[in-house]
Order: structure tokens, then C-alpha cells, then sequence
């Protein structure tokens, strides 16, 4: 079980990595609106000092029912008909090398955008950004691009970096094709760079991933027990024929299955990632150096390569509680062994979060700031309709302010 301890710290050191990316990629965005939200906060009130009232808003049931509700729903639910037929109907119907075909492309794709993503984090340099309106929605996209006069690497530059990525990944591929597992950490610490550093919220906030986390811990450990029970008291191998085991679908083969139990154990780090990652943007944001970043020029804002330091005991306090934790779990599973590597990357989880969580309340707590901390929400792209509606009430009271002054001078 030693193997699994390693693999688990080198997904703490990724998600070091990826809230410190995470962080910079805020600051670029957030000083790409700067400008906005300053004329959005003078623009309170009208001429005749009334509040700017919001436009009324469609009820519930009705959104729900709605012609483009609809379209969600269908979508949602050709996704899940897609997954199922994946996971329970094409065993059935395709032989072993056909399924070690599909989920070794799948998992070269996916392990080929990881490292894609996770060099570039790595080597950390500094990129333009700018955020840009989808048309026809309220979503915002963001354009990444590098800066061309800068020095660095030859296997930054994205013709390089992509066969140099795939070429990585047909190595992890091959080693555990062969047995050699000692590797494959990396695939999830490369995994939760990806995922964790690339998280661009519209609008979150700490009590918001509080609760969702902890929806998801209770569904974790919901259906985990309900699954053991089932298969204790409904599945018995020991009265199963050898002649109708060989009769069952057939899966794809035991070293894929390893590989593939990578994204859990990467899993039980993006979930307490993302809020230390919150928690770290959250100390910045009450720092005094949050203040002395340059503005952007020309839309684009670049995300820096360094940042001044700054005191963040809470976000410490969170990568030190995720070490301790999972030295404890370590601790635990010598004296009570499980049955495999896989189990104690899938149960990771359940130690990660909790222990992530109340350590960065007894730290916010500890330094006066728990109810800061608690209520903090960032609002990553302002919705373009409030933002351009206050724009042009603070143009037509500066105009009017105008011909006020140039009356008052003639008179």
C-alpha cells in the first residue's frame, strides 16, 4: 500500500500547482471587468435618485417548462443513454480486444489533454487572456493565448506540446501494459491540474461547494453501502457454475482497469481542491496586495507568472490537513489491510474531504475570519445585460451632468 501513499502525495503536490494557477487565471479575469464593475457600482441609483430596478423574472415551473428546458433535458438524456449502452450494453455485445481498443483510445485521449495541460502549468508561462460573450447566451468564454516575444521551453509551444503529451501517454499506456505500475500516479496528478486550475465558475461560493460536497460525500457513501449489500446478499460466487461465469459480458482487461481507477483516486482530490482553491483566492482578495496588480490593456489581461506573497494560513492549513489525512488512511489500511490498491484510491475520498473541510474552518475560525470566509462568492463574468444596462445609465446622467454645467455657465 505504499505505492498508493506516494501516488496520494503526488496529487497534493498537484493540487498545489493547480490552485496557484487557478488564482492567477482569477486575477487576469477579475481585472478584465475591473473597469465594469466600477461604473456598475456608481450607476446605483437614476437621475431622480430611484434604484435601477432589475427586469422581472419568469417563475420557476415555467423555466422548468420551458421550449429550451426541454432541449436540456434531452440532451441529458441522450448522454445517459449513450453512458449506459456504453457501460452495460457493449460488453455484451463486442469481444475483449474490441473493448481494450475503445477504452485504451479513450483513455489515451484523455490522459494525452491532461499532460497537454499540466506541462504548460508546470513551467508556468505567462499567457494573454480575455473573456468573450457566447452569442446568442449568457455564457462567457475564455481565449488563452501565448505571448509570442516571450523565452522558454521548445515543448511549450503547442506544436510541440501536443505529440510530446501523446507521446507521454503512449509511455504511461505501455508500462501498465506490461505491468509496471509505479507510473501511473502522475496520470492523476496530472488530472487534477487539469481539472482544478481550469475550473472557471460563473458565480460560486464557499457555502455553495460546502453543501455540494457534502451532497456528494453522502451519495459516495450511500451507494457504495447499498452496492455492498447487494452484491453480499443477492451475489454469491461460491454457488455460481463455472459454466455461467464464462457466459457473462465480457470487460476490458485487468490493466485498464487500474488505469482507469486513477481518475478516482484523482477524484478524491479535485473535490476538497476546489475549495482550497477558493479559500486561497479568498486570502488574496483581503490582502494588500490584491490591489497592485496592472490593469489590462487592449481586452487582453496577462496572467502573471509570480505573485507577491501574501499571508494564506487557511489554504496551508488545507494542503497540511490533506497530507495528514491521507498518512492517517495510510496508517489505518496496515492495520486493517484492504483487498487492493483500487479500494484505498476509491475510499480516498471519504478521508480527503471531511478533513479538508473542518481544518479550514477551525483555521478561519483560529485567525477571526470564519464568517468572512464562509459567506465569501466571487462572481468570475458579470451578466452582460445588468453591467451594460448600468453602463448606459452612468453615460446618460454624465451627459446630462454636461449640459447642466455648460446652462448653469451661461446663465
Amino acid at each position: 500500500m505504499l505505492s498508493a501513499l506516494l501516488g496520494q502525495l503526488v496529487c497534493i503536490g498537484a493540487v498545489w500547482v493547480a490552485c496557484d494557477r487557478s488564482l492567477k487565471t482569477y486575477i487576469a479575469i477579475s481585472s478584465l471587468n475591473k473597469d465594469t464593475s466600477a461604473s456598475a457600482v456608481e450607476s446605483t441609483t437614476q437621475e431622480d435618485d430611484q434604484a435601477v430596478v432589475p427586469g422581472t423574472r419568469s417563475p420557476l415551473w415555467r423555466r422548468a417548462l420551458s421550449k429550451q428546458a426541454f432541449k436540456q433535458y434531452l440532451a441529458i438524456l441522450i448522454v445517459f443513454a449513450i453512458e449506459g449502452f456504453v457501460v452495460f450494453g457493449l460488453p455484451r455485445l463486442t469481444t475483449r480486444f474490441f473493448q481494450d481498443l475503445f477504452w485504451g483510445g479513450l483513455m489515451l485521449a484523455l490522459i494525452s489533454s491532461s499532460f497537454y495541460a499540466s506541462i504548460h502549468l508546470i513551467f508556468r508561462p505567462a499567457i494573454l487572456i480575455r473573456v468573450e460573450q457566447i452569442p446568442k447566451t449568457k455564457l462567457s468564454k475564455v481565449h488563452r493565448e501565448p505571448l509570442h516575444d516571450q523565452p522558454g521551453w521548445f515543448f511549450l509551444r503547442p506544436r510541440i506540446r501536443l505529440p510530446v503529451s501523446i507521446a507521454l501517454a503512449i509511455g504511461v499506456l505501455s508500462s501498465a501494459y506490461h505491468g509496471y505500475m509505479s507510473v501511473l500516479p502522475i496520470v492523476a496528478a496530472a488530472y487534477v491540474m487539469h481539472i482544478v486550475s481550469g475550473l472557471n465558475f460563473p458565480r460560486t461560493s464557499i457555502k455553495k461547494i460546502f453543501i455540494a460536497a457534502l451532497s456528494i460525500l453522502l451519495l459516495s457513501a450511500s451507494v457504495g453501502c447499498l452496492a455492498a449489500s447487494i452484491e453480499t446478499h443477492f451475489f454469491n460466487k461460491n454457488d455460481t457454475p463455472d459454466e455461467e461465469k464464462s457466459d457473462g459480458p465480457v470487460f476490458f482487461s485487468p490493466w485498464l482497469g487500474k488505469v482507469m481507477n486513477l481518475f478516482s483516486l484523482a477524484f478524491a482530490f479535485i473535490s476538497p481542491a476546489t475549495v482550497i482553491a477558493l479559500s486561497l483566492r479568498f486570502e488574496h482578495s483581503i490582502s494588500d496586495v490584491s490591489a497592485s496588480h496592472p490593469l489590462p490593456k487592449d481586452g487582453h489581461a496577462i496572467v502573471p507568472v509570480t505573485l507577491p506573497p501574501f499571508p494564506a494560513p487557511i489554504f496551508k492549513t488545507g494542503i497540511v490537513s490533506l497530507i495528514l489525512a491521507i498518512v492517517g488512511f495510510y496508517g489505518v489500511t496496515l492495520v486493517y489491510p484492504p483487498p487492493d490498491v483500487a479500494t484505498v484510491n476509491s475510499a480516498a475520498i471519504i478521508v480527503t474531504l471531511p478533513v479538508a473541510f473542518a481544518a479550514m474552518a477551525a483555521a478561519a475560525w483560529w485567525t477571526g475570519q470564519f464568517k468572512a470566509w464562509f459567506s465569501y462568492s466571487e462572481d468570475w463574468f458579470p451578466k452582460p445585460a445588468e453591467t451594460s444596462q448600468k453602463s448606459d445609465d452612468v453615460e446618460k446622467a454624465e451627459e446630462e451632468q454636461v449640459v447642466d454645467d455648460l446652462l448653469d455657465a451661461k446663465a
